[in-house]
């Protein structure tokens, strides 16, 4: 993971998808199948479980992709469980001040970082029954801390909450960011699209990786040019709904072309 967010710092991309419905295990062998290098699971909106993340993290570590989470809420527990069943990353919702950000480092990065607690035999560190510095100092390059930027206010504070250091990225949740404007959905307002070019700027200053999650491709394809390297496109449930729409559809016509009208 290190040199994954040296890579994408270095100008690669990195393509994902956020799951927020299918706690099967497996949906992490289909979302590699894919082509997809990460995946975020939604404990925000989801109805995920600690039993149901820790087993598609699991199943995900010998698929060739990237497991992380999004916690509900900055807590301790919300964000040593993930991290524990062995999550290699963590996006963390709602950031408003550099207080939030304060928090979350100090529960989500060993010492000298943070003040993470340290637990043996878990799979996080593959069951070592012994303190390991070593493993505690890899564990804090490896892991990727993200902060969502989805508010007016972190917009405001986006200088001090990105100074912080033991921060990785800043990733736009463009629904809740035009919302908290009162512009929902207006992606192309230049509101949003100047605080978009902020958050690429002040990452870029602070040597952290910004990106952003959209269901649109083309929204997201805006976005490389200007910066962005860690991309995330739509959901599993989204991938389901719009093929599923456009097959439906499709198959509806190529049946009535042929004279044979679909209930």
């Amino acid at each position: 993971m290190f040199q994954i967010k040296q890579a994408m710092k270095n100008g690669e991309a990195l393509i994902g998808i956020m799951i927020e419905e299918m706690t099967t295990p497996n949906i992490a062998k289909i979302l590699a199948a894919c082509g997809f290098k990460y995946f975020i699971i939604d404990c925000e909106h989801g109805s995920f479980n600690d039993e149901s993340v820790a087993s598609i993290i699991s199943v995900a570590k010998g698929s060739g992709i990237i497991p992380m989470v999004r916690v509900p809420e900055i807590r301790k527990d919300t964000i040593s469980k993930p991290l524990e069943a062995g999550a290699m990353g963590l996006l963390i919702p709602q950031i408003k001040t550099v207080e939030d950000v304060k928090r979350v480092v100090e529960e989500a990065r060993y010492a000298p970082q943070g003040k993470r607690g340290i637990s043996h035999t878990k799979p996080h560190n593959n069951y070592i029954t012994k303190s390991d510095p070593e493993q505690t100092k890899k564990e804090n390059d490896e892991v990727m801390i993200i902060l969502q930027i989805e508010t007016k206010e972190a917009i405001e504070n986006l200088d001090e909450i990105l100074s912080v250091e033991g921060i990785d990225a800043a990733l736009i949740g463009p629904n809740d960011l035009s919302q908290s404007y009162g512009i929902l959905g207006q992606f192309d307002n230049p509101i949003i699209l100047q605080a978009f070019d902020k958050v690429i700027e002040v990452s870029k200053k602070h040597d952290i990786i910004s990106g952003v999650h959209f269901g649109d491709i083309k929204n997201i394809e805006k976005m490389g040019p200007k910066g962005m390297r860690l991309l995330m496109w739509n959901t599993e449930v989204g991938l389901i709904i719009d093929n599923g729409i456009k097959g439906v559809n499709d198959l509806t016509s190529l049946l009535k072309s042929d004279g044979i009208n679909c209930i």
